[in-house]
C-alpha cells in the first residue's frame, strides 16, 4: 500500500468534492444555486475545512474509506463533473462519452469482479501489478477513444498518469481503473441505454416499415 502524502491529499479531495456536491446540490433544490468562479471557490474551501476536523479520531476522508474503500479515477471525474454541472458550468463529460464509460465499467467489473469472488481460476487483479495486457488494453483503449474524439480516453489516460505517480493509496492498476460502486452503477445505467437505444432503432424499423407499406 502507499500512504505517502498523494493518497492522502487525494481522499481528502474526494471527501470534499462529495460535501460540495451535497451542498451545491441542495442549494440548488432550494432554488440558491452556486453560481460564479468565486461563490464556487469559496465553497471548496469551506468544503475542505469541513472535511478536515476529525470526529472520534477521524476526518472525513478516514470514515470515509471505511465506508468505500478504493475510489477509482472515473469515480471521482463522475463526482467533479457532477460537482461542475450543479454549479451551471460545462461538465466533464459530454453525452455521448457517458455511454462509452457506463460500457468501460461494466466491461471492467465482469472481468475482476466475478473472478475476485472465487469464481474460475484465472485472477485478472494479479495482472494490475505490473505493465502487463491491463495497461496495454487500457493504453490501446486511450488511444482509439481520443483518436475518435471521445473524453474516455482522457480519462483512461489520467488512470495511466494517476497509476505512475501513486495517487492512491493501491499500487494495483485496476484500482485506478474500477471499483465496486463505479462497476455496479456503470453495469446499470449501460444496460438501461442500451436498451433504450434498442427500443428507439426498434420504433424507427417498425415506423419506416408502416410508412413503406402505406406507399
Amino acid at each position: 500500500m502507499n500512504d505517502g502524502f498523494l493518497p492522502k491529499a487525494a481522499a481528502h479531495a474526494f471527501a470534499a468534492a462529495l460535501l460540495f456536491a451535497a451542498v451545491a446540490g441542495v442549494s440548488r433544490a432550494a432554488g440558491r444555486p452556486v453560481r460564479g468562479w468565486l461563490p464556487m471557490t469559496v465553497l471548496l474551501l469551506l468544503c475542505f475545512a469541513a472535511t478536515s476536523v476529525r470526529v472520534l479520531g477521524l476526518t472525513a476522508a478516514g470514515w470515509l474509506r471505511g465506508f468505500l474503500p478504493g475510489v477509482s479515477l472515473p469515480t471521482g471525474i463522475l463526482v467533479a463533473h457532477a460537482c461542475l454541472r450543479l454549479c451551471g458550468r460545462h461538465g466533464l463529460l459530454h453525452g455521448r462519452d457517458f455511454f462509452g464509460l457506463w460500457g468501460f465499467g461494466a466491461a471492467a467489473g465482469l472481468i475482476l469482479y466475478p473472478a475476485a469472488m472465487g469464481w474460475g481460476s484465472w485472477d485478472p487483479y494479479a495482472a494490475g501489478w505490473s505493465r502487463s495486457w491491463v495497461v496495454i488494453t487500457a493504453g490501446i483503449l486511450c488511444i482509439v477513444a481520443l483518436f475518435r474524439g471521445h473524453r474516455l480516453g482522457m480519462v483512461l489516460l489520467a488512470t495511466v498518469l494517476a497509476w505512475r505517480i501513486g495517487l492512491l493509496e493501491s499500487r494495483n492498476y485496476w484500482d485506478y481503473l474500477v471499483d465496486p460502486l463505479f462497476a455496479a452503477t456503470a453495469l446499470i445505467l449501460f444496460a438501461a441505454s442500451s436498451f433504450r437505444w434498442s427500443g428507439r432503432q426498434s420504433w424507427g424499423w417498425r415506423t419506416n416499415k408502416t410508412k413503406c407499406q402505406v406507399t
